[in-house]
């Protein structure tokens, strides 16, 4: 079943609209001075000084799949939605991989969890159970 994460702030806002790289989201995001002062104070002062560090830290390479770093960043700045299901727990490169083709915003995976943050993904999410095994599935036919 999906759901709403309910340990999120009140005060977080969904991710800023207008950005379709991952280099242009953390710009987004790093022209909020909540948020940057929100990462620093996660890595104790210690935040890169480029768009291109930041997005080599908090995601994969070529993908929208968030680092452990990343996640923790963006799941205490921006809004994010949780799916469970237990095909999650045991899923391949291939999923992985095809999920990151397929999923044009962030998002991460831990264990039987599957975490969003863009609410278009994580209502079609939705329609497969919260399972990315069937999400990729889906789209790979």
């Amino acid at each position: 079943m999906a759901r709403l994460l309910r340990k999120i702030s009140k005060h977080l806002s969904p991710l800023p609209s207008g950005w379709h790289l991952r280099e242009e989201l953390v710009l987004a995001l790093l022209n909020n001075w909540e948020i940057v002062e929100t990462w620093h104070n996660l890595q104790h002062s210690i935040l890169p000084n480029t768009t291109d560090e930041i997005v080599r830290l908090f995601f994969i390479k070529n993908s929208w799949q968030l680092t452990n770093l990343g996640a923790i960043a963006m799941y205490s700045t921006c809004q994010s939605w949780a799916l469970e299901h237990a095909d999650n727990a045991a899923i391949n490169g291939r999923v992985l991989i095809n999920m990151g083709r397929i999923t044009q915003s962030p998002w991460c995976n831990r264990g039987r969890h599957v975490y969003v943050w863009n609410e278009g993904t994580h209502f079609e999410m939705l329609m497969f159970d919260g399972s990315i095994k069937r999400f990729v599935d889906f789209h790979l036919k």
